[in-house]
């Protein structure tokens, strides 16, 4: 169990407070049982995101990519991934999610942004 609010890798938000907390993606797939997924853009970091990251926790900071999760009843959480290809992997294994791949976006500076969707569009 987490000690203290900086325990916590998984915080779920709706309106401005706090509905889950986990230390582990657990708490994502807990929280989908009850609100439908709805969107989730994965953010493959720059070199220099992850270093400003550094500059900003020290050298622990070692992620590759962020994961942003909306869910139907508009709460929202984050997580980060060591991989961006394992990040997106775990998502397209969520089958139940019923989410397809609907853009990759390739920024000039290098970032790489891979929506995926329940909505038509």
């Amino acid at each position: 169990m987490a000690e203290n609010e900086h325990d916590y890798r998984i915080v779920i938000w709706r309106r401005h407070e706090i509905v889950k907390r986990s230390s582990n993606l657990r708490g994502i797939l807990d929280y989908a049982r009850k609100s439908e997924v709805v969107r989730v853009h994965i953010v493959k970091l720059t070199k220099e995101t992850k270093d400003a990251y550094r500059k900003m926790y020290g050298e622990k900071f070692v992620y590759d990519a962020m994961m942003f999760v909306t869910f139907a009843n508009r709460a929202h959480c984050a997580a980060k991934w060591q991989s961006f290809n394992v990040a997106c992997h775990w998502v397209e294994n969520r089958r139940s999610w019923g989410l397809r791949k609907v853009v990759d976006r390739f920024l000039p500076d290098g970032q790489i942004i891979v929506e995926y969707t329940t909505e038509d569009s």
